[in-house]
C-alpha cells in the first residue's frame, strides 16, 4: 500500500468520545499513546496494525472432539462444552483462570436483543462531540450489558443457552468479575470470537482473553409460532424445525445448499470432480488420525450412555470407509442435475473449541509461551445468493497488503459447507453512501468496542503465508475457491476438512484456528491462512505464524 492509495486520518471528535467512553467504562485505563491510524485505502476503510506495535501470541489452542448429529455429545449444554475444553486449554497454556481478562464466545442459532448500532452509521458524521459523547455513553452500557449476556436471548438446545458464553467462563474458574462475550457471525463465529479477544487487547482492555465457539446443533428444538397469545379452536400447529428453515436466507430466497448449486452451475463444476473432493477429504482424515495428528489438539469429553460414563476422544461424524462409488450413488438434494449431496458437504454437528490469546506484556509477565502469532484478519459481506465466495474476498483482502506470492503459504483451511462456490473475481469498492457513513468513524470504531463495522482488518500478505485451510462447507465451495484463488491443492486441508470432521457452526472457526496452529508447529513450518464462508453473504479469513 503506498501513500498515494492511503491517508492517514485522525479525528478528535471521535477520539473525544473514545476517551469518555474508556475513562468511564472500561475495565482498564485508556491508554492514550495507542491511539492508531486509520488508512484510507482507495475503496475500502482498513485499519491496520503492524505485528511490531500491537503483537498478539496464541499460547493456548484446543478443541473436542466433533460429534455427529444425535451422536455422543447430543446431551451436553453448550457451556458445559465450552467449559470443559476452556479448563483444558488455560491447564495446556499454563494460564491461570484469575488472570483472564475477557472473555469471548462464538454461539449461533441466536436472537440478539438490544441496540441497534447501524442506525447511527448515517448520521454520527454530523453530531457534535457531547452528542457522540452521549451516544457512546449509552453504547458502552449497552455493550457491557451484552458482555455479561443480560440483553441476549439465544434459540439453543438449552433454557438459559443465552448464557452460555458467561457459564462456560464460571465453570472454567474465570472470575465472576470478568466479561464474557456472546459472538454470532454465523459460520465465522469462531473466528470472530479470536478476533475480538485480539481487540481487546490491541484496545488495552484484556492482557488476556478466552475465545472460542460452542455448539450443539443435535438439540437445537422444533418450534410453534403464533400461538402465544391463543389459536382458534381445530387450528392446525404446525412443528418447525428449526435447523431445517434456518438454512433459507429470505432475502435472497435461497437456502444455503442452493448457493452453492447456483455457483457450481455458474461454473460448471462437475458431480465427479465434487465428490472425488469429499473422498479425499475423508481419506485424509482418516490418515491424520491413525498418525495421531490430533492429539495435540484435542480434548476428550465425558458423557454418559446407558447410565455408564464413555469417553469421547475422536470425531464422530468422519466415514472413512467411504467410496467413490458410494459417493456417487447418493442423490443430489437441492436442484434438478445439481452437484450438491449429503456426501459432499459438511455435517449437522456438536462440539466446541477455545483459544487463548495474549498480549506481548502478558506473556512476558507470566512466563507463557506462545504457539503462535496471530498477524491478521479480515471480514468481508458478498452477494448472499453466492455466500460462498466470501473465503476468496476475505483472503485477498487479508494478503493484497504485503504483496507476496501465492506459492509461499504454506498451509490454507477453507471451510468446506455445503455450498459451491467456484468464484469471480470480486472488487468490494464501496458506495459513496458507505464512504460517507464511514467518515468520522475511523479512530472511535478501531479501537475495539465496535469491531463488526470494521471493513477489512490487519490486511496482511499473501506471499509470506504458507499454509492454509478454507472450511468446507461444501466441497463444491471449496473448490471454487481454490479455482479462483489458484490455491495449491497439496497445501489445502491437508488433514481433511468439514465435510469429514463436521460443521458445529460457532466452534469451526475455533477448531480450525486451533489445528493450523498445532499443524504448522508439527510440520516446523511458517505461516497458515484459515477462512469460511458465511450464510448472509459474508467471507472470514485470518493469519497466523508460528513463534
Amino acid at each position: 500500500m503506498t501513500p498515494a492509495n492511503r491517508k492517514v486520518q485522525y479525528n478528535a471528535r471521535n477520539f473525544a468520545a473514545l476517551y469518555w467512553l474508556r475513562k468511564n467504562y472500561a475495565p482498564r485505563p485508556l491508554l492514550l499513546h495507542r491511539r492508531v491510524p486509520v488508512l484510507r485505502h482507495c475503496d475500502a476503510f482498513v485499519t491496520n496494525f503492524t505485528a511490531a506495535e500491537f503483537p498478539v501470541f496464541i499460547v493456548g489452542a484446543k478443541r473436542t472432539p466433533f460429534g455427529r448429529y444425535g451422536g455422543a455429545l447430543k446431551e451436553l449444554q453448550p457451556a458445559d462444552m465450552f467449559a470443559a475444553v476452556a479448563t483444558d486449554v488455560l491447564k495446556a497454556a499454563n494460564v491461570a483462570p484469575e488472570i483472564v481478562d475477557t472473555v469471548n464466545v462464538g454461539i449461533v442459532n441466536a436472537v440478539v436483543c438490544g441496540l441497534c448500532l447501524s442506525l447511527l452509521l448515517g448520521h454520527i458524521s454530523r453530531w457534535s462531540r457531547r452528542e457522540i459523547a452521549r451516544s457512546a455513553l449509552s453504547l458502552a452500557r449497552s455493550a457491557q450489558a451484552e458482555r455479561d449476556n443480560e440483553s441476549c436471548y439465544f434459540m439453543s438446545g438449552a433454557s438459559d443457552g443465552a448464557l452460555a458464553p458467561r457459564h462456560g467462563a464460571l465453570k472454567a474458574g474465570v472470575p465472576r468479575e470478568r466479561p464474557a462475550l456472546g459472538v454470532n457471525r454465523l459460520c465465522g463465529s469462531g473466528f470472530q470470537a479470536v478476533i475480538n479477544g485480539a481487540q481487546d487487547i490491541i484496545s488495552g482492555a484484556a492482557n488476556i482473553s478466552l475465545t472460542g465457539g460452542t455448539e450443539n446443533m443435535s438439540a437445537v428444538p422444533y418450534l410453534v409460532r403464533n400461538v402465544r397469545f391463543g389459536t382458534a379452536l381445530g387450528s392446525s400447529i404446525e412443528f418447525e424445525d428449526a435447523l431445517t428453515k434456518g438454512s433459507l436466507d429470505t432475502y435472497c430466497n435461497f437456502t444455503m445448499p442452493q448457493t452453492a448449486e447456483n455457483l457450481a452451475e455458474k461454473y460448471k463444476l462437475t458431480r465427479e470432480e465434487v465428490d472425488t473432493f469429499a473422498y479425499e477429504s475423508q481419506q485424509k482424515w482418516k490418515a491424520a488420525h491413525d498418525s495421531g495428528h490430533f492429539e495435540a489438539e484435542l480434548t476428550p469429553l465425558t458423557v454418559r450412555v446407558r447410565k455408564q460414563e464413555v469417553t469421547v476422544q475422536r470425531d464422530e461424524h468422519p466415514r472413512p470407509d467411504t467410496t467413490r462409488e458410494a459417493l456417487a450413488q447418493l442423490p443430489v438434494l437441492f436442484r434438478k442435475g445439481g452437484v450438491v449431496t449429503a456426501g459432499n458437504s459438511s455435517g449437522v454437528n456438536d462440539g466446541a473449541g477455545a483459544v487463548i490469546v495474549a498480549s506481548e506484556e502478558a506473556v512476558k509477565q507470566h512466563g507463557l509461551k506462545p504457539l503462535a502469532r496471530l498477524l491478521g484478519w479480515s471480514y468481508v459481506g458478498v452477494d448472499p445468493s453466492i455466500m460462498g465466495i466470501g473465503p476468496v474476498p476475505a483472503i485477498q483482502g487479508l494478503l493484497s497488503a504485503t504483496g507476496t506470492k501465492l506459492q509461499d503459504v504454506d498451509l490454507i483451511e477453507l471451510f468446506e459447507r455445503p455450498r459451491a462456490v467456484p468464484i469471480e473475481p470480486y472488487n468490494p469498492a464501496l458506495s459513496q453512501k458507505s464512504v460517507n457513513q464511514w467518515h468520522g468513524l475511523d479512530n472511535f470504531l478501531s479501537v475495539g468496542y465496535f469491531p463488526d463495522f470494521v471493513h477489512q482488518h490487519y490486511k496482511i500478505l499473501w506471499q509470506h503465508c504458507r499454509r492454509y485451510i478454507i472450511n468446507e462447507a461444501f466441497a463444491a465451495q471449496t473448490l471454487a475457491c481454490v479455482k479462483e484463488l489458484g490455491l495449491d491443492p497439496s497445501k489445502l486441508n491437508v488433514n481433511g476438512g468439514a465435510v469429514a470432521i463436521g460443521h458445529p457452526l460457532a466452534a469451526s472457526g475455533a477448531r480450525i484456528t486451533a489445528h493450523l496452529v498445532h499443524e504448522l508447529r508439527r510440520r516446523g513450518l511458517k505461516k497458515a491462512i484459515g477462512s469460511a464462508c458465511i450464510g448472509g453473504g459474508q467471507g472470514i479469513a485470518l493469519l497466523v505464524e508460528t513463534v
